[in-house]
């Protein structure tokens, strides 16, 4: 994307009216970058929170950012404790600890 937008160092650093549309469009396509990367699991779950994260980066106020990258921590958690969960001995059957 680099080839397209060029330095992402200058277009942060420019104030002008015509980096903030840039900043808005590169945004938008690192934010596709990041969904279609975590759809397809093309990318390892780090990698694709440095997209996230690059998005906020390049545009702090737009909320789509900050909305996708809870959406994708609430997914990795919930996966997290569900793995927990599933590793979890059940303990035994009341039934078999009581002697008769």
């Amino acid at each position: 994307m680099e080839s397209r937008f060029g330095s992402i160092e200058q277009l942060l650093a420019d104030k002008s009216e015509n980096a903030k549309t840039k900043r808005k469009t590169y945004s938008q396509a690192l934010l596709l970058q990041s969904r279609f990367s975590e759809e397809t699991s093309c990318l390892e779950s780090n990698e694709i929170l440095k997209l996230y994260r690059k998005v906020i980066s390049v545009n702090p106020d737009w909320e789509d950012g900050h909305f996708y990258i809870g959406k994708y921590y609430d997914k990795i958690i919930t996966t997290l404790l569900e793995d927990k969960h599933d590793k979890v001995p059940s303990p035994p059957p009341l039934l078999a600890m009581v002697s008769i």
